[in-house]
C-alpha cells in the first residue's frame, strides 16, 4: 500500500516537472525564432537602405563622382572598349580619357546648382564618348579596380551596380568588424555607426567614391585590433586578425590618406586595451606594426603624388609669413571638420544642403553618447580619446597650414569622417559591461528615434534636391518633378520605403540591445544559493576587481 502511494506521488511530481520542461523548451524555441526573424528583418532593412540610397540621386552626384567613374571605366578590370586613353596629362596623377557621356564630366551638369534639378542628365546623348579625366597614379587603385568588373554595355546600369557593390562591400566590412568585437562592445558599435552614418557616410557607402569604403574599413580595422587585444581563444584571435588585415588593405588600397586615419585608430585601440602583460604587449606590438605599415604606405603614396606635382610631403613651399594669417582663424574654425560631418556641410558635391534638424539631432545624440561614455574613463581611455580627437583635428589643420589654405578650402570634412565613428567607439568603450545597455529604455528609445527622424529628413532633402531642386519646398516629392528614374515607383515611395527601412532597423537594434542587456544581467547573477550566501569578506576589493575583471582577457 505504501508503495502504491509513493508511486502516485512520484507520478504526480513528474507531471508538473514535465510540463515545466515543455514550457522551457517552447520558450527557448520561440525566443530563437524571434531572434532569427529579427536578423532577417535587419538584413532586409539594410538591403533596402542600400537600394534606396543608390536610387536617391542621379549618376555623377557623389563627390568627385565623374573622376571616380572615369577611373572605374578605365581601370584594369573594366572591358577594353569601355575607355579610350587619349594620352597627355591633365595634372599630376590625372590623365585624359574618352568614356560614355552618361558617366563623363557632362553627367554632373547640375553640380553646384542646388536649386536646379538633375533634368539635364536626360539630355545626354547615349552611345557617344566624351573626354573626361581619370586616375593615373593619384589613387592606390584597389577601389577602382574592384568596381571595374561592374562595367558593362549600359553605363547608367553599370554605375548603379557599382554603387550597390560599394554598399555591399561596406556592409560586409562593418559586419566583419562587429563579429570581431567582444560581445559587450557590440551594442555601442552599432549605435555609433547609425548616428555617424547620417548624412554623409550613408550616402558615400552607396556611391562610387572610395571615401565610403575607407570609413567602413577603418571601423573594421579598429574592431579587428580590439578583437586581437581581447581574444581569449585561438579561433577568436585568428578571426580578429583577419578582420584587422582586411580593414587595413581596404583602407590603404582605397584612398591615399586611408592609412593615416587607420594609424590613429589602431594606436587608440592599443591604448584602450593596454595591459602590462607579456602576451598583451606582444599583441599590441602586432597591432602597432600593422598601423605602421598602413601609415608608411599612405605616406609613400601621398609623397609620390606631391613629388609628381613638383612638391613633397615633408617640405612645404609655403612661406610661414604668408600662411600665418590663416593659422589663428583655422585654429578657431577647425571644429568645422566635426560639425560638417553631421550635416552642417552638404552632401554630394557639397551642394545638397541638409535641414538644420539633421545636424541638430545627430549631433545631440552623438555628443550625448560621448558624454555618457565619459562616465567610465581610465588612463588608457583618456589617452585614446586625446589621440583620436587630436587626429581628427590636427590632420586637417596641418594639411591646411602646409597649403596655406583657410578652413573649408581643399580639405573637406568627409576626409576626416573615418575618425568620427572611432571617437564614438572610444568614448563608449567599457572594459567589462555594455555601455549602451546602461541607458534606460527611454534614453535608448529617444536616441534611436532621433536618429531615425534625422535619416528621414536627410533622405527627403537628398531626393528633393535632384528631383526639382531646393527652390521647391513642398513636402510632396512627386509634385512638379523634373527628373527621376524610369522605374515603377516614384520619389515619395522611395523616400517612404527608406524611412520605414531605417525605422525597422532601429527597432531591431533597440530590441537586440535590450535582449543582450537582459542576458548579461542574468549571467551576472550567482548560479547557486551557496554563492549568494557569500559573506562580504569573500568579495574581492575594488582594486582587485579592476585588475582582474576590467582588464581585457588574454589567451594563455
Amino acid at each position: 500500500m505504501v508503495d502504491d502511494v509513493t508511486a502516485v506521488d512520484d507520478a504526480g511530481g513528474a507531471e508538473p516537472e514535465a510540463r515545466s520542461t515543455v514550457r522551457r523548451a517552447t520558450s527557448a524555441l520561440l525566443d530563437r525564432l524571434s531572434r532569427h526573424r529579427a536578423v532577417v528583418a535587419g538584413a532586409v532593412a539594410i538591403a533596402v537602405l542600400g537600394a534606396v540610397w543608390t536610387a536617391a540621386s542621379p549618376v555623377g552626384s557623389g563627390p568627385d563622382d565623374t573622376f571616380h567613374l572615369a577611373s572605374i571605366w578605365c581601370s584594369a578590370t573594366a572591358p577594353d572598349d569601355a575607355c579610350n586613353d587619349l594620352g597627355g596629362s591633365f595634372a599630376a596623377g590625372k590623365t585624359f580619357v574618352d568614356i560614355p557621356a552618361e558617366v563623363s564630366e557632362q553627367a554632373h551638369c547640375y553640380v553646384y546648382q542646388p536649386e536646379e534639378s538633375a533634368e539635364c542628365v536626360d539630355e545626354l546623348e547615349s552611345g557617344t564618348f566624351v573626354r573626361s579625366i581619370a586616375d593615373d597614379g593619384l589613387y592606390p587603385g584597389l577601389y577602382h579596380d574592384a568596381l571595374g568588373v561592374m562595367v558593362g554595355d549600359d553605363p547608367v546600369r553599370s554605375a548603379l551596380l557599382a554603387r550597390m557593390a560599394s554598399w555591399i562591400a561596406c556592409m560586409a566590412l562593418l559586419t566583419a568588424g562587429w563579429s570581431a568585437l567582444p560581445r559587450h562592445l557590440r551594442s555601442a558599435y552599432v549605435v555609433v555607426l547609425m548616428v555617424t552614418a547620417i548624412p554623409h557616410a550613408i550616402s558615400l557607402w552607396a556611391s562610387t567614391n572610395p571615401s565610403g569604403v575607407v570609413i567602413a574599413a577603418d571601423a573594421a580595422a579598429w574592431c579587428g585590433a580590439i578583437g586581437v587585444l581581447h581574444a581569449t581563444g585561438r579561433d577568436r584571435l585568428i578571426g580578429a586578425a583577419v578582420v584587422l588585415a582586411l580593414g587595413t588593405v581596404a583602407a590603404v588600397g582605397s584612398r591615399a590618406d586611408g592609412g593615416l586615419y587607420l594609424f590613429v585608430a589602431l594606436v587608440a585601440a592599443c591604448l584602450l586595451a593596454w595591459r602590462p602583460d607579456r602576451e598583451a604587449i606582444r599583441r599590441s606590438l602586432l597591432v602597432l606594426g600593422v598601423a605602421g605599415v598602413g601609415f608608411l604606405a599612405s605616406f609613400l603614396i601621398l609623397n609620390r603624388r606631391l613629388v609628381a606635382s613638383g612638391d613633397g610631403l615633408v617640405s612645404s613651399g609655403v612661406d610661414f609669413d604668408e600662411s600665418v594669417n590663416y593659422d589663428w582663424n583655422n585654429l578657431l574654425d577647425i571644429p568645422y571638420y566635426i560639425s560638417g560631418n553631421f550635416g552642417v556641410v552638404g552632401t554630394g558635391w557639397m551642394d545638397v544642403p541638409m535641414p538644420h534638424g539633421v545636424w541638430v539631432l545627430t549631433g545631440a545624440v552623438f555628443f550625448g553618447l560621448v558624454f555618457w561614455g565619459l562616465g567610465r574613463t581610465f588612463a588608457g581611455k583618456a589617452l585614446a580619446l586625446v589621440c583620436v580627437l587630436g587626429g581628427l583635428l590636427a590632420i586637417p589643420y596641418l594639411l591646411l597650414w602646409r597649403g596655406g589654405w583657410p578652413v573649408a578650402f581643399e580639405i573637406q570634412p568627409r576626409y576626416t569622417l573615418p575618425l568620427l565613428p572611432i571617437l564614438g567607439f572610444t568614448a563608449l568603450y567599457w572594459r567589462r559591461r555594455d555601455s549602451v545597455a546602461g541607458l534606460t529604455t527611454v534614453q535608448l528609445s529617444a536616441a534611436l528615434t532621433l536618429i531615425t527622424v534625422a535619416h528621414s529628413l536627410a533622405l527627403h532633402r537628398t531626393i528633393r534636391r535632384y528631383v526639382t531642386g531646393t527652390d521647391v519646398t513642398t513636402f510632396d516629392l512627386d509634385a512638379d518633378r523634373e527628373w527621376w528614374w524610369e522605374i515603377p515607383i516614384g520619389p515619395n515611395a522611395v523616400w517612404l520605403l527608406g524611412s520605414v527601412a531605417f525605422g525597422v532597423l532601429a527597432i531591431v537594434v533597440g530590441r537586440w540591445i535590450r535582449s543582450a542587456s537582459t542576458i548579461a544581467d542574468a549571467a551576472d547573477e550567482e548560479p547557486d544559493e551557496q554563492a549568494r550566501e557569500r559573506t562580504v569578506d569573500d568579495e574581492p576589493d575594488e582594486e582587485s576587481r579592476e585588475l582582474t575583471v576590467d582588464e581585457p582577457a588574454v589567451a594563455r
